[in-house]
């Protein structure tokens, strides 16, 4: 569940915000996806322009580090990328944090076969 000021956001009670709204005012897509992705899936999350802000920001960083001509290999970041993916979504994480065991990941995966979460800085 996502907030805005304290209040679930919901249609019945009007204080929606909506994404056409947001591109419309300029925002990317792609930083109203990573403002999104800020908080685990499961969670519930406040909406707020602080969050966008920092999206954003993010994404400029992340733009302008691909846009370089070098840089360091990027098999070991997609590497973990792909485990913080198969550890059940995990998005921004809890260092420690396990699934109860016998449960099943997002592959497939038993729970109890899977290291604990490591986290990646943002």
């Amino acid at each position: 569940m996502i907030s805005l000021d304290g209040a679930k956001i919901s249609k019945s009670l009007g204080n929606l915000v909506l994404v056409s709204r947001l591109m419309a005012d300029g925002t990317d897509p792609a930083a109203i996806r990573l403002a999104l992705l800020a908080g685990h899936y499961r969670s519930d999350r406040e909406w707020t322009d602080e969050l966008l802000r920092a999206a954003e920001s993010r994404l400029a960083r992340w733009r302008a580090a691909t846009a370089l001509p070098a840089g360091p290999d990027a098999a070991p970041v997609l590497a973990g990328v792909r485990r913080q993916l198969a550890d059940d979504l995990a998005t921004p994480g809890r260092a420690g944090h396990r699934r109860p065991l016998g449960g099943r990941g997002a592959c497939g995966t038993a729970a109890a076969t899977l290291p604990p979460r490591r986290w990646f800085a943002t």
